[in-house]
């Protein structure tokens, strides 16, 4: 029988990049301003409540957002931004995460203008977790950003 236990914490890094159709300051504020971002934060079959978000876009400012799955089990994330350059570039890390497969996480987010009402969206997270989430995590990623599609495509 193989062994089924997971690997062993170690840092892990995972890039996604997709291309919006929008100008970067609605990418930027889709990121930013709670009431965009409850509309599209997390992965399919996930909604994130208006009221848990909390969003201090500055260095030292919190990032604070609660998934919810379909089943009702929460899921909460809270960080604090490092690195906070409108409308081109934030970096937030999250620290006190309470999942078993993963003890840290540092996710940068680079909007680059293309011109034409496009832009390139980069996601580059650095997380300390095991081999097992990425797959996990890089689906949540791109179930997510098809909703951040959806909701620029709105506006």
């Amino acid at each position: 029988m193989p062994d089924a236990t997971p690997t062993t914490m170690a840092e892990r890094e995972l890039t996604i990049t997709r291309v919006l159709d929008a100008p970067r300051e609605l990418v930027w504020r889709c990121w930013t301003d709670p009431d965009h971002f409850a509309r599209w934060w997390g992965p399919e079959h996930f909604h994130t409540p208006r009221d848990t978000v909390e969003i201090d876009p500055r260095p030292g400012g919190v990032f604070r957002a609660t998934m919810v799955g379909s089943d009702g089990t929460e899921h909460p994330a809270n960080g604090t931004f490092r690195e906070v350059s409108p409308p081109k570039r934030f970096v937030f890390v999250e620290e006190d995460i309470d999942h078993p497969m993963m003890e840290s996480q540092v996710t940068v987010v680079t909007l680059t203008d293309l011109g034409d009402a496009r832009t390139e969206l980069r996601i580059d997270v650095t997380m300390r977790c095991v081999e097992e989430l990425i797959p996990l995590a890089e689906s949540g990623w791109g179930t997510a950003l098809d909703k951040l599609a959806a909701v620029v495509a709105e506006e």
